[in-house]
């Protein structure tokens, strides 16, 4: 299944700067499948080690010398490995820190050897050992489920996606195509991007497949919960991992996942689910200013879940729900709002950790908010998101009125169209979400 990473990957195999790189995200998203790709297709040769099933090879990383670790899992393996022509990729590298702490050497010895690791819960090994995995010697990716664009390459509709992307203020979309385009929207939001779930859609067109698939795909995180006993109760983590999808959009409260927990415990469940790249907290911002991290409010936040698709799952959604196109709208809206979070996260840097904001303001007598603020270049972005074509815009006018914003966005099922400083863009048209607005800011 092509992902858009790959061109990334390719990119970093021929940088002259490159450094070993470990890609990071949740489990079952697709970066062992990317990684093997990528040897198979632009290497002449491609070396695997899974440390979870060869534990055994975990010894030849214990003098961490670069010819010495390359010489033994050549022998071990009984395959070749050359600097320049060979992908080493290093799989489930959590489970032997000393392969972590190696990286540096083959950055300072053997840099012309391709190094790639991956595993979603290396963020843990890394608190452990950051002393020995320095700045400056590593790179890191970040990788997410697929977008909806990436659905609709998946689906063989790359010139629909192309159309999505380029389409232009007050470009007229026939009323049929426009009625495919939300409706493979509301397929995209049933499946959402996990891989196998996509799959389980788009080539073999089985709805009650794509839902096992999803089953599967939780249940694999539940046993997970197990490997963080060590740090905190397994059993808060499922009630954190439970309780997150039936609350996006909404403010977080600890107390509304475990009243019997401390809030820090609640919030410790939290900050590791997210670690894993399950969660994702949406901190508020005053939007007073750039960047929004100078102005974000620790305490004030809402969370998104990992994927649109297995967000509905978890909440049982029905299939009637989605049969009837009414998905978008279910949970208050919650559905649209993590649609367009889970997008936008693919809007920054590869190589840049996501972060998400939006605004709040509590004043007594006035209670305001915008789903999410967007930096764009110098300029402060409100973004309001609707589930459908209706719906009020008063918090979105305040906002751009008090912080004299020259423009606003409406991520909803309108037609694309700028009107009185509000661009109105299509859900299923967010991709290529920069250039539509630099149309704006070159006016």
């Amino acid at each position: 299944m092509k992902r858009d990473i790959s061109s990334i990957l390719v990119d970093w195999k021929k940088a002259d700067s490159r450094k070993p790189l470990i890609i990071r995200g949740a489990r079952q998203i697709g970066k062992t499948w990317v990684v093997r790709d990528l040897g198979r297709n632009h290497f002449e040769s491609f070396v695997e080690i899974n440390f979870e099933q060869r534990p055994e090879l975990k010894m030849v990383f214990e003098s961490l010398v670069p010819k010495e670790i390359v010489k033994l899992i050549s022998l071990n393996l009984n395959q070749n490995i050359t600097p320049g022509k060979t992908l080493l990729f290093l799989d489930e590298i959590q489970d032997c820190p000393n392969a972590i702490s190696s990286l540096r050497y083959f950055f300072e010895q053997m840099p012309e050897l391709h190094i790639i690791c991956a595993r979603s819960l290396l963020d843990f090994v890394l608190n452990d050992q950051i002393l020995k995995v320095p700045v400056g010697r590593i790179e890191f990716l970040f990788m997410h489920p697929l977008t909806f664009g990436e659905f609709l390459t998946a689906s063989k509709m790359a010139d629909l996606r192309e159309f999505c992307v380029t389409l232009k203020i007050r470009d007229k979309v026939n009323k049929s195509l426009q009625e495919k385009l939300e409706k493979l929207l509301i397929d995209y939001c049933f499946c959402g991007g996990m891989p196998r779930a996509v799959e389980a859609m788009v080539v073999k067109e089985d709805i009650e497949l794509v839902k096992r698939e999803q089953l599967s795909i939780l249940q694999t995180y539940r046993q997970d919960f197990g490997k963080y006993k060590s740090r905190i109760s397994s059993e808060l983590i499922e009630r954190v991992f439970q309780t997150a999808p039936a609350i996006v959009g909404q403010k977080f409260k600890y107390v509304n996942v475990d009243q019997r927990s401390k809030s820090e415990a609640v919030k410790k469940a939290l900050v590791l689910l997210e670690k894993a790249g399950i969660v994702k907290r949406v901190f508020a911002t005053s939007g007073k200013g750039l960047p929004f991290a100078v102005y974000r409010k620790e305490n004030l936040f809402k969370v998104l879940f990992l994927d649109v698709g297995l967000m509905q799952r978890i909440l049982g959604i029905s299939s009637d729900i989605y049969r009837d196109n009414n998905l978008l709208s279910v949970y208050r809206g919650a559905v649209a709002e993590q649609f367009v979070g889970q997008q936008m996260m693919t809007l920054h840097d590869w190589f840049e950790e996501p972060e998400l904001y939006y605004w709040n303001r509590l004043k007594k007598g006035s209670l305001a908010e915008i789903d999410y603020v967007y930096q764009y270049k110098n300029q402060i972005v409100p973004i309001e998101v609707k589930a459908g074509k209706a719906g009020t815009l008063k918090s979105l006018l305040q906002f751009a009125k008090e912080n004299e914003s020259p423009f606003s966005v409406r991520l909803s099922l309108n037609d694309f169209d700028f009107e009185h400083g509000l661009l109105s863009i299509p859900l299923w048209a967010m991709e290529g979400f920069d250039d539509k607005l630099s149309i704006l800011a070159n006016r």
